[in-house]
């Protein structure tokens, strides 16, 4: 077949623009509306709400290849059941679960199993765990000789001794604040 010659176009048929301009979607319009919000997987609708429409059960995608025990300790050790298809709202695949042996899971293997906990208990443990966690930081005294002590060494008795008159009060606060991704 012949090729063309550079000076001849082919202005017959006009071609159609390569780009489909589509409205945005949803996800898109979220996304938009909190740019960092929208971090780690979307929450999971449970089917139990209280009377203010607050869910009543907390949900957990356990990974099997994470360690050939995880599920096992989720289940035996910390306290979490299989998440079952009454359990959520809407359909399990809407959420990407497919239902196997009454357990929901996704991926290929079915390696991820969805896990569940009534939200009392799941409060429960959390409130725990931050207060062991108080419990294991410094007292105000001991943060204040830690620093008096590590001043000694490094800026000699003098410099501690300034420090250790000059901190009267030493205030420990438990705050969370969310920081903007261009600050991180």
């Amino acid at each position: 077949m012949p090729r063309k010659k550079s000076d001849e176009t082919d202005t017959d048929s006009p071609k159609p623009p390569r780009v489909t301009v589509r409205s945005r979607s949803d996800i898109i319009e979220r996304r938009i509306a909190d740019p960092v919000g929208g971090g780690g997987s979307l929450p999971i609708p449970s089917r139990l709400k209280d009377r203010q429409g607050r869910p009543l059960t907390m949900f957990y995608i356990a990974n099997s290849e994470i360690a050939a025990d995880h599920v096992w300790r989720m289940r035996k050790v910390l306290g979490w059941e299989f998440a079952t298809p009454d359990d959520i709202e809407g359909a399990a695949e809407d959420h990407g679960f497919e239902s196997r042996d009454g357990r929901l899971v996704r991926g290929p293997k079915g390696s991820e199993v969805l896990m569940k906990m009534p939200k009392v208990d799941y409060d429960a443990v959390q409130q725990a765990k931050g207060d062991w966690n108080r419990r294991q930081a410094l007292g105000t005294r001991e943060t204040k000789a830690t620093i008096v002590e590590r001043a000694s060494q490094e800026l000699g008795d003098e410099g501690a001794d300034f420090l250790n008159r000059a901190i009267s009060t030493i205030e420990i606060k438990d705050t969370m604040e969310r920081v903007p991704v261009d600050e991180q």
